[in-house]
């Protein structure tokens, strides 16, 4: 029979299939990805910004397929987002690395991502749109994933793209005239404020 699938698509599939649950898509998700909330990028709100952000640094998007890759001690932020976007995949260990990854398989979400700037292989060429430039929880989620700040003293840093860090600098000068420049770091670049600027950022006073 012809069946049509939440993206859209028609497509012809056995009806016993149908019926029984075997085929639940054209294959534009895989089966962790069904109840996903797929069109949850869609959404412009805080914790959408915020997620955006994290992807554009720490997340990969390859064909129809979303990927994130942290590190043992902040595993549980996966845990976060994979409960976020509703997915039901699992996080898996990567010994080789020493690394957690989540990795689910929705063509939506992907080209949703799109309109944020995060495409493939984005890691030397990533260049925030200007809506995400003027998000403070965009930047948030930027700094999650490649910033840090200071634990004893009010320091805020970000690595990225010379474009990511040029954003970040220009997005902290509207309420914050500080000199600070953008510096090459080996093959990325990096931005730093300290001192009032830092409590400024982080209070966003």
């Amino acid at each position: 029979c012809l069946a049509k699938c939440r993206c859209g698509k028609i497509i012809k599939a056995e009806t016993s299939n149908l019926i029984h649950g075997h085929t639940q898509s054209c294959g534009c998700v895989n089966r962790y990805a069904i109840n996903m909330r797929s069109t949850i990028f869609q959404e412009k709100n805080e914790e959408t910004m915020y997620w955006a952000g994290f992807m554009a640094s720490d997340g990969n998007v390859h064909k129809s397929a979303v990927s994130v890759g942290l590190k043992e001690s902040d595993v549980s932020h996966l845990y976060k987002f994979k409960e976020w976007l509703g997915a039901e995949t699992k996080i898996y260990y990567k010994a080789k690395t020493k690394s957690y990854c989540f990795r689910v398989k929705n063509k939506r979400v992907c080209e949703d991502l799109l309109e944020y700037g995060v495409t493939q292989n984005k890691s030397l060429t990533y260049d925030p749109p200007l809506f995400c430039e003027q998000s403070p929880d965009f930047w948030r989620g930027m700094i999650d994933g490649d910033g840090h700040i200071g634990k004893t003293r009010p320091v805020i840093g970000l690595f990225g793209t010379e474009m990511v860090c040029e954003s970040f600098r220009r997005f902290v000068n509207v309420f914050c005239n500080s000199k600070a420049k953008v510096c090459k770091h080996n093959n990325i670049f990096s931005v730093r404020f300290s001192g009032p600027y830092g409590e400024n950022i982080v209070t966003g006073k």
